[in-house]
């Protein structure tokens, strides 16, 4: 009798299971038996059941689905509004970081670009800065002689500080161990910010006292805590800001509108080649899926550096209306460490930005930048962004060393991503792909700044 009990309860409780699973199937619009084929193991099934499992196959179409299409107009406007106060407040919280009352008094930190693309610069600078607001200092952004613009950061952007731009003769230390700064007024970290220690307020880190806000309304809270700090970096200035509202004037841009960013020249050396078929395969799937009436316009946006990616587009797909900036083709093809470049390619991140759907390839720090700005201004990138080779990562590196001798499991060969990072322990083993080292998302005590109040 205990035994015909079990089987009966085994029996019911997979029954119950199998129709869970299928509603969950038919809500994602995953046909089921093609999902079963995919589940390994157990936890695979669990992450189904709870609503976290994606068919492989089917991923890149489910990344165009809007995740609060289902919710009430009601709900997605309240996350909105909490996302618009919350980003108010830590803009503010860091403009009065950065504009001490007492310069002399403030702790602080000195950072410097480094000398490789504009944006691996830049997210060398967002770590520096995610570094003061961590170890509440002022960051002294020391950019003159900068390869971009000689004159340095204030070249297109808006002074990070307007009363604090020096360490007004303090004593700097160089250090690479933060740890043990407390008792220092000023330190300054090294060029490459791979030599220094990982902290835990590192990215994928998130303020504790911001966490339970972000992670209710927002699906990656990590990422649009680390577009706060991009956001705040690349404000522009009066120059910056009229080249491209004339920019985007000329271009005309019209709706619904697709942007696509396809890297050429020296990414080729860095990262695997995706063909343009690739990119225009799954702007049309998105075009298929938000335009009810198929006669009307589809118009393509294209960020490249190689000019006859346009034409290309032109003659295989002239089914679309492209626009693109030409004058920054161009220049990008020819100058690349200049202002103009600069400008350029800033006007391109602006516009691609702008756009309803992007896609490109993360191992691309343009691709990146273009992330972090949709997260932190609507976060609406994780559905309206698409990579085609790996997923989004914080490409700052942090101890060991590169080995070129071996690849990531992914086949991403890359400048920056090629090689595994070792990692100094006693395993077997000391070696692991390196972008999957320190990316666990976690809730950190950082400053929170009482003398700034939320404006509700």
């Amino acid at each position: 009798m205990n035994r015909k009990y079990a089987v009966c309860v085994t029996c019911f409780y997979c029954f119950i299971t199998f129709i869970a699973w299928s509603l969950l199937c038919l809500k994602q619009n995953i046909r089921p038996l093609k999902v079963w084929n995919h589940l390994d193991d157990s936890r695979q099934l669990i992450k189904l059941l709870s609503g976290r499992y994606v068919d492989k196959n089917q991923s890149q179409s489910l990344s165009f689905r809007d995740k609060n299409v289902t919710e009430p107009v009601t709900s997605m406007h309240q996350n909105v509004t909490v996302l618009k106060t919350l980003r108010d407040l830590v803009q503010r919280r860091l403009f009065y970081l950065q504009n001490p009352k007492n310069c002399t008094a403030a702790k602080k930190i000195i950072c410097k670009p480094n000398t490789f693309g504009f944006g691996s610069g830049l997210h060398q600078v967002t770590l520096c800065l995610i570094v003061a607001y961590a170890t509440h200092r002022t960051l002294i952004l020391e950019s003159k002689g900068w390869r971009y613009a000689a004159k340095g950061w204030e070249t297109v952007f808006l002074p990070i500080s307007t009363n604090c731009t020096s360490t007004m003769n303090n004593t700097v230390t160089h250090t690479t161990n933060l740890e043990k700064i407390k008792d220092k007024q000023a330190i300054q970290l090294p060029r490459l910010m791979l030599h220094v220690h990982p902290q835990n307020y590192f990215p994928f880190a998130i303020p504790d006292d911001l966490a339970d806000r972000l992670e209710r309304v927002h699906s990656k809270p990590e990422i649009w805590w680390i577009g706060q700090f991009v956001d705040y970096l690349i404000r522009p200035n009066i120059d910056l800001k009229s080249y491209i509202h004339k920019q985007l004037d000329k271009l005309n841009i019209r709706r619904p509108i697709v942007g696509l960013h396809v890297r050429r020249t020296d990414k080729i050396n860095e990262a695997n080649y995706i063909s343009l078929r690739e990119y225009m395969k799954y702007a049309d799937q998105w075009f298929n899926q938000h335009l009810i009436n198929n006669t009307h316009t589809r118009y393509i946006f294209i960020a490249t550096d190689e000019p006859n990616i346009i034409r290309e587009a032109q003659q295989k797909y002239p089914n679309y209306t492209y626009v693109y900036h030409e004058d920054v083709i161009n220049i990008t093809k020819g100058v690349r460490y200049s202002t103009s470049s600069l400008k350029g390619v800033l006007l391109d991140v602006h516009t691609l930005v702008m756009c309803d759907f992007v896609i490109c390839t993360m191992t691309s720090n343009v691709c990146r930048l273009v992330h972090e700005l949709k997260e932190s201004r609507d976060g609406t990138a994780s559905e309206r962004v698409l990579s085609l080779d790996v997923d989004y990562i914080f490409n700052q590196r942090f101890r060991g060393k590169l080995t070129e001798s071996k690849v990531l499991h992914n086949d991403t060969a890359g400048l920056h991503l090629r090689g595994c990072s070792v990692i100094k322990d006693k395993r077997k083993n000391p070696i692991r792909p390196l972008f999957t080292a320190d990316l666990n998302k976690s809730r950190v005590v950082m400053p929170v700044y009482p003398e700034v109040k939320e404006i509700i």
